[in-house]
């Protein structure tokens, strides 16, 4: 199905509107999103831009003092840090920004086991975007 809808959007150049609460498929067969809460129109996206918005990028940063390494990224990048765990801390980043995260902790004596880059599920942004804490 979600192949046929493909082609038919490209051969006929259409758009198929499809509502749907699963958005683990949505994320695989849209190439736009639009959000549509409680009678009003949040805004229409493509899926990339609204997983990644402002384009950035969660990555995580295995450390051996979560709590630490956050207080010092906020402090010397200016930028969001969070420490969901206490040898993990989360920050927003692009790219080609990693090397200096890596370096202010390095240069701070804070250990780094792990770099991993993830993008949120379609489903984590609905849920951050409407307030939501799960999809019914």
């Amino acid at each position: 199905m979600r192949q046929y809808l493909h082609e038919l959007a490209a051969s006929e150049g259409v758009a198929v509107i499809v509502s749907s609460h699963l958005l683990s498929e949505m994320q695989l067969m849209c190439d736009r999103i639009g959000i549509l809460q409680n009678g009003k129109w949040l805004g229409v996206e493509t899926v990339g831009d609204f997983v990644r918005p402002n384009g950035g990028l969660v990555r995580f940063f295995s450390v051996d003092d979560g709590a630490l390494a956050a207080k010092i990224i906020k402090e010397k990048l200016a930028v969001s840090a969070a420490c969901p765990e206490p040898d993990l801390i989360e920050v927003e980043v692009e790219h080609d920004k990693i090397p200096v995260v890596v370096d202010v902790l390095v240069l701070s004596k804070i250990k780094i086991y792990e770099v991993r880059t993830v993008t949120k599920t379609l489903e984590q942004r609905f849920l951050e975007v409407t307030g939501g804490k799960a999809i019914v």
